[in-house]
């Protein structure tokens, strides 16, 4: 991410998940992961989050499973 701008700035990334298939309702989107960032004026950082797989299961109250 970059700081295009002049003065220096925060910005929180945001890591969402869905589920493109499911038998059960499930939410259109889940933040998973997130990280604050400050940049300074022209200043890059590389922003990595971390995503378990645990993050990605779900149970599935129709199979129980």
């Amino acid at each position: 991410m970059t700081n295009k701008g002049r003065r220096a700035g925060d910005e929180v990334v945001q890591l969402y998940v869905h589920q493109r298939t499911s038998r059960d309702k499930q939410p259109l989107r889940q933040l998973r992961a997130y990280a604050r960032v400050s940049l300074k004026p022209g200043e890059t950082k590389t922003v990595r989050l971390r995503l378990a797989t645990s993050d990605l299961a779900h149970w599935d109250v129709t199979r129980s499973k």
